[in-house]
C-alpha cells in the first residue's frame, strides 16, 4: 500500500501507511517535566500543553504516551470530544470515568470501583503512577460552571496530596485558549507550567519530503523542502 499524506492525528497502527516523523526527541523537555524527581521522589506535574489547530498536537502526544509507557508509567489518553457531557456533574464524571477505564484496561479486573464522582475519581488513581493526557481540554471552558469548577478543584486536591500514590501527572492539551483555565481560583495549573508544543523543525520537513521522494520514485527540485518550511514555519497542517 502506498503511503499517503494526512493532517489528521496519526495513531500507532497507521504510522507505516502515512508519511510520518518521529518527534520523540522533541518531546524530551515535556517528558522531563513530568518525570522530574525532587529529593529522590517523583514530583507531580499538572501541565497545560498548547499548540495551534492542525499543528500535530494529538500525534505528538500519542508519541509522548508511548514514551512514558516505556519508562514504566501507566498512561491513558482521552479526548473531551469523545462524547463527554458538560451540563451535569454526575453525567460528566460517569462518562469521564468510562473513557479513562477503557484506556487503562489492566485495571478492569483489579477490583477498582467505577468512577462516578470526584471521590471515586481520586480513589481510582490510588493504585499506582498514572499519567492522564486529555486532548481538547479547552472544551472545559464551555462546561457548566459546577462541572468545570468541581473537576479543577479535584485535580488541585490530587496535585497537592501527600499520598505516595495518585495521579502522577496530568496533561491538558488544546489551542492557546486552554490557558484560560489557569485563571480560575480552583485551578491546579500554574502559568510557569504551561508548555508550548513545538512545530516541525527544518530537518523534519526535509525528512518528510525525502520519504515522499523515495516512496513515489520522484526526484524533487533542490531546496523545495526548505522553501516549504520557510513558508509554513514548520506548521504540519499548512
Amino acid at each position: 500500500m502506498q503511503k499517503r499524506w494526512t493532517t489528521n492525528a496519526i495513531y500507532p497502527q497507521e504510522r507505516d501507511h502515512v508519511f510520518f516523523i518521529n518527534t520523540t526527541e522533541g518531546n524530551a523537555s515535556l517528558a522531563s517535566l513530568l518525570t522530574t524527581k525532587r529529593g529522590g521522589v517523583a514530583s507531580r506535574s499538572y501541565v497545560l500543553a498548547h499548540g495551534t489547530p492542525g499543528g500535530g498536537k494529538t500525534t505528538r502526544l500519542l508519541q509522548l504516551r508511548d514514551q512514558l509507557a516505556n519508562e514504566g508509567y501507566e498512561c491513558a489518553m482521552i479526548s473531551l470530544q469523545e462524547g463527554i457531557p458538560f451540563g451535569f456533574v454526575a453525567e460528566f464524571w460517569t462518562a469521564m470515568g468510562r473513557f479513562i477505564q477503557r484506556h487503562l484496561r489492566n485495571t478492569a479486573d483489579d477490583g477498582v470501583d467505577q468512577i462516578h464522582d470526584a471521590q471515586t475519581f481520586i480513589a481510582f488513581f490510588s493504585w499506582g503512577a498514572v499519567v492522564l493526557i486529555v486532548d481538547q481540554f479547552d472544551l472545559l471552558n464551555n462546561a457548566a460552571d459546577l462541572v468545570r469548577d468541581q473537576f479543577l478543584v479535584t485535580l488541585r486536591a490530587m496535585r497537592e496530596s501527600e499520598a505516595s500514590h495518585g495521579l502522577h501527572a496530568f496533561i491538558g492539551v488544546g489551542p492557546y485558549s486552554i490557558l484560560n483555565l489557569q485563571d480560575h481560583p480552583s485551578s491546579p495549573f500554574n502559568a510557569c507550567d504551561a508548555f508550548a508544543l513545538p512545530m516541525f523543525e527544518r530537518n523534519h520537513v526535509r525528512e518528510l519530503f525525502n520519504q515522499y521522494s523515495r516512496e513515489s520514485n520522484v526526484e524533487l527540485a533542490p531546496g523545495i523542502a526548505d522553501a516549504i518550511y520557510d513558508l509554513t514555519s514548520g506548521h504540519p497542517g499548512h
